[in-house]
């Protein structure tokens, strides 16, 4: 693959990446336009059960 070839599809791919994060926030603020905002003992509930699954962030504050 060229160069040209090369930087081609990793601007697509980059491009389709913010697509995807775009419809994912819109998705996100409809549904919080929906049902509202979580709560923060939602929010806490939340990052215990994907610290479970997952293991806490790394580069979480506390």
């Amino acid at each position: 693959m060229s160069a040209s070839e090369l930087l081609q599809k990793a601007i697509r791919d980059e491009l389709g990446y913010q697509e995807k994060l775009d419809a994912a926030e819109r998705y996100f603020a409809a549904m919080a336009e929906r049902i509202g905002e979580p709560t923060p003992e939602e929010m806490a509930e939340a990052e215990a059960w994907a610290d479970r699954y997952f293991g806490p962030e790394e580069d979480k504050e506390d």
